[in-house]
């Protein structure tokens, strides 16, 4: 996603993904494009965090998962 320069003009396009291929999609100039540009930049931030936060997550259940797993073994003994 992002701005291109034209001449003087800066226009935004975002970038998809098509069958493989990537392909610049225009969204606009101006004010729209760029509260456009900012809400697509929230959005991704909301994402990163939400799998920051879910890694850690599983890091969490991997070690109690862990820490049963040794209990159990201690247990067999």
């Amino acid at each position: 996603m992002g701005w291109e320069k034209r001449g003087n003009h800066s226009y935004y396009y975002r970038k998809e993904r098509i069958a493989g291929r990537v392909r610049s999609v225009y969204v606009g100039q101006g004010e729209i494009a760029v509260l456009t540009a900012r809400l697509e930049a929230m959005q991704r931030k909301e994402r990163e965090a939400q799998q920051v936060k879910e890694r850690q997550e599983q890091r969490a259940f991997d070690l109690l998962d862990q820490s049963i797993d040794n209990l159990a073994r201690l247990r067999l003994c």
